[in-house]
């Protein structure tokens, strides 16, 4: 019975790369409702949340230059600051990406880390499909 458990468990670990999840990145310029496919991992890049997480959580500060200088020292090193620091950067994390894949254009759905790009959709299941058809033909040549 050990014996069988562990033949069994062998046969799924070398199975597994077979099924491995694929990973989309779909990168938009408002929020989206985004979709869902089986085995696959879809990455929203919402690019205008920079700009309403400064709108929401940025500090009002005074027109005095120097008064606006300490607030906005003190509205940094404080908790507040410190949370609105980090979801900025992560806001603008779909901008660094957006860079790196050298996107031309949004809505865009990336596959295999920016090889491959489907531009004007935020179709996932479309996307996928013709991706797997794209990767497909490129197998059977």
């Amino acid at each position: 019975m050990y014996l069988a458990n562990k033949c069994i468990l062998l046969m799924v670990l070398i199975a597994a790369p077979a099924f491995a999840q694929e990973r989309i990145e779909m990168f938009t310029e408002s929020p989206a409702n985004v979709g869902s496919v089986n085995a696959v991992e879809v990455i929203h890049y919402d690019l205008s949340e920079p700009s309403r997480l400064k709108k929401r959580l940025a500090p009002k500060l005074p027109a005095d230059e120097k008064l606006a200088l300490i607030k906005a020292k003190q509205f940094f090193t404080s908790e507040e600051g410190k949370a609105y620091q980090i979801a900025m950067r992560d806001a603008y994390r779909g901008r660094q990406k957006m860079m790196q894949y050298q996107l031309k254009k949004i809505p865009a759905i990336v596959f295999d880390d920016g090889k491959y790009v489907i531009y004007g959709s935020t179709d996932v299941a479309q996307a996928t499909m013709l991706y797997r058809q794209h990767i497909e033909s490129i197998r059977e040549q």
